[in-house]
């Protein structure tokens, strides 16, 4: 099977747009709150999409995060990610340094978009050598003790609490035409549908592990991981510490690096589950966790179609579909 480049291998051409909107408002917020940085923005790059309500920049030496459409209760947990970057910083995991705007604070309200700036440097994203796989692979139960101490807040939304993958699937299959109406798309779903239907049996004996509420980092991809001298340098983006279960995260996170490592050819994949059994973590475990992540996704895109009339996410479904089989190619 061949593993597919997306958009968490930001090496890509492809995937480092920005549209002139965007580039407009960033410069605009740039040049209002962070005069002295002296950033050109002939050198700025959109590094990727978070989705439709943010976006990470590389401007020059710094990481920009730019987030729109923002109310009170994401003021808050952007004010947050400072509270993380300090708890990380004490444990010794190192984070990106926050770059203090010309008003003196670390994140920047305006208007109704919140932009926050942190130290890029000359480091390079997760590359995919076994060297930086173990360097991840060690780093993940020090992140887990070290988020362990945080509280959430009350504002946080628990990402898994009260889900039920049965009742959502249920609720979709209602909304599906007939079988003599169907459109590609609905054709897409139903293939979806029937590849993770089983999650239902399995859910009803695994639900416990789902209800916990600390805070994890639910996306820890080789986009958010800066190397330099072949030492992990940085976690950037700290946007994806939530609260979220520890095994989903773990393992979720285990398939994004072990992905880039056989995407760029550097190990054999029996090399790559020896390496993460021989770090402590058992591979069936990552591969039902892994999945059920990436299953909460395709239920979300089947929702916002069906449910919600949405079909901004439409788009994406390819993709989590075919990263569920790559888990299990690479983790059976």
């Amino acid at each position: 099977m061949n593993i597919a480049i997306d958009n968490h291998t930001p090496d890509q051409i492809a995937y480092c747009t920005v549209g002139e909107i965007e580039l407009t408002v960033l410069n605009a917020i740039l040049s209002r709150y962070y005069r002295d940085l002296g950033i050109n923005l002939v050198e700025v790059k959109g590094i990727r999409g978070t989705g439709l309500t943010s976006k990470n920049f590389r401007c020059g030496n710094y990481f920009v995060k730019l987030i729109y459409d923002v109310d009170d209760v994401m003021k808050t947990c952007v004010n947050y990610f400072l509270t993380v970057s300090d708890c990380l910083n004490k444990n010794q995991i190192p984070v990106s340094k926050f770059i203090i705007n010309d008003f003196g604070d670390h994140i920047t309200n305006h208007e109704n978009q919140i932009l926050y700036v942190q130290e890029f440097s000359s480091e390079q994203f997760y590359s995919g050598t076994l060297d930086e796989l173990k360097q991840v692979l060690d780093i993940l139960p020090k992140l887990h003790a070290a988020l362990s101490r945080l509280e959430p807040l009350p504002t946080h939304k628990v990402v898994y609490k009260d889900w039920n993958p049965g009742i959502i699937i249920h609720s979709i299959r209602e909304k599906i035409p007939a079988i003599d109406k169907l459109a590609e798309y609905d054709q897409k779903a139903i293939q979806a549908i029937e590849k993770i239907d089983w999650v239902i049996d399995w859910w009803e004996s695994n639900h416990k592990y789902l209800q916990e509420s600390g805070i994890h980092h639910y996306d820890l991809h080789p986009h958010n991981l800066l190397f330099g001298d072949g030492e992990l340098k940085a976690i950037i983006d700290l946007e994806g510490f939530i609260p979220f279960p520890e095994k989903v995260s773990t393992s979720f996170s285990i398939f994004k690096i072990a992905k880039k490592t056989l995407t760029k050819n550097i190990a054999l994949l029996q090399d790559v589950r020896d390496f993460v059994t021989e770090k402590g973590f058992d591979i069936q475990t990552v591969n039902s966790f892994a999945r059920l992540e990436i299953i909460r996704r395709v239920l979300i895109i089947l929702s916002a179609h069906y449910l919600d009339g949405n079909h901004n996410y439409d788009f994406d479904l390819d993709k989590q579909i075919r990263s569920f089989s790559e888990v299990g190619y690479i983790f059976s």
